[in-house]
């Protein structure tokens, strides 16, 4: 007998509604956002990978009701090779979502293949705003915004694309806008100004979200700290439970299968951090129930060929802290989900984590070359020295006679 499973169990499923749990903290203050007249800005959720920040805005909508009209733009499938086919793309998204909840379209111009600026903030905005009434608010919810950042970068959107958006904001009072950009290029929102204002970080999940998540009679705290919260870890594990209850088969299948995103992780975070995780790793193999803290890394590392002072411990050591590989506790650093560490411990190697410099490998082809030299002046010493055949005279016989 088959049954739908509303879990993912991968995390490359795309844009598929799974079940949700939590971050009500993240809805708060983004309604306080919306309700706020001061606040002429976008509302930016930052987090890593597979951290949930597509599922947050498709809930959007659920979560805030009638009074707000949430239009959920994927970036990713939208063209944006020019600023005609981006505004054209975006309209349609909006028409589509008005369309989904039965709003009267009549007044709304037909959206136009290749769109202007003209066209959509004079003519096609406030026939939208008309459309869905004055005391409702139209929210453009854009899912990966770096690929906004990007197309800029390359010319193919207009350098003032982030300052005609935050005119917009500006100017009408019924348009909103939050979005959702990767951790890993959050420095690059500097380049967005004066669109963005508040940003809000989404992280693991709590246990008791999780336990929200997690199907029914399922051991929440196992779960928690196997995956660290991580929702894909949370959503996998879930998947798994409702196929089998047993927990140690359900706990190799989601290592399995998450074997290649840590991995993946591994190869994102940069050396220093690396070793600290490595050696973290190995201390722990030696002993699990030791604290971990920068001066037994130190040690650990002074015994091998890449020694790091304390202060590049601990830097690593916050940094993994902020992407929540790591978590401190009273006893010292641990990795934040058991699955990663059992990954940890069967992965990581010093030879994983440094490859030889440039400078490191004509080093050794200079010490091999040099070895050669000495080998072929010796050969050349040793056969100078040797009688030659050439000067040796033959050995003359004497033979008497008789």
């Amino acid at each position: 007998m088959t049954f739908d499973n509303p879990y993912r169990p991968a995390a490359d499923d795309g844009y598929v509604p799974a079940p949700f749990s939590g971050r009500q903290q993240a809805f708060t203050r983004l309604y306080g956002y919306l309700n706020d007249v001061e606040r002429v800005q976008a509302f930016a959720i930052v987090g890593r990978q597979q951290i949930g920040k597509t599922a947050f805005l498709w809930q959007f909508n659920a979560v805030y009701g009638d009074n707000y009209v949430g239009v959920f733009v994927p970036l990713e499938a939208v063209p944006l090779r020019s600023e005609g086919l981006w505004l054209a793309a975006l309209s349609r998204q909006i028409v589509t979502t008005l369309a989904q909840r039965e709003y009267t379209l009549s007044r709304v111009p037909e959206v136009i293949d290749d769109a202007n600026r003209a066209w959509f903030a004079d003519e096609f905005l406030p026939a939208v705003y008309h459309a869905i009434r004055p005391h409702r608010r139209l929210v453009l919810l854009l899912d990966n915004a770096q690929l906004l950042i990007d197309a800029v970068a390359r010319g193919d959107l207009p350098q003032d694309t982030f300052l005609f958006l935050s005119d917009l904001l500006q100017r009408d009072a019924q348009l909103a806008l939050a979005l959702t950009i990767d951790a890993e290029r959050e420095i690059d929102m500097a380049t967005m100004q004066p669109l963005v204002g508040e940003v809000y970080r989404l992280t693991n999940l709590t246990q008791e979200e999780c336990a929200a998540l997690l199907p029914e009679g399922a051991n929440a705290e196992v779960v928690h700290k196997a995956t660290g919260g991580q929702p894909a870890l949370v959503q996998r594990f879930a998947h798994h439970l409702l196929r089998s209850a047993n927990v140690k088969a359900t706990s190799a299948a989601v290592y399995a299968g998450s074997q290649h995103e840590f991995r993946a992780e591994w190869l994102r975070i940069p050396r220093n951090e690396r070793l600290a995780l490595t050696a973290i790793s190995s201390l722990l193999y030696d002993d699990p129930l030791q604290g971990i803290e920068a001066d037994a890394i130190n040690k650990w590392l002074v015994e091998t060929d890449y020694p790091l002072d304390n202060t590049a411990i601990n830097a690593a050591l916050r940094s993994l802290e902020y992407r929540e590989i790591l978590t401190h506790t009273p006893t010292g650093y641990v990795p934040a989900a058991g699955l990663m560490q059992r990954w940890l411990l069967e992965n990581a190697r010093l030879e994983s984590v440094v490859q030889p410099t440039p400078r490191r490998r004509w080093l050794i082809i200079g010490v091999v070359v040099a070895l050669l030299f000495a080998l072929l002046l010796i050969y050349i010493a040793l056969s100078s020295s040797a009688p030659s055949s050439a000067n040796i005279q033959p050995t003359v016989t004497l033979v008497g006679t008789p």
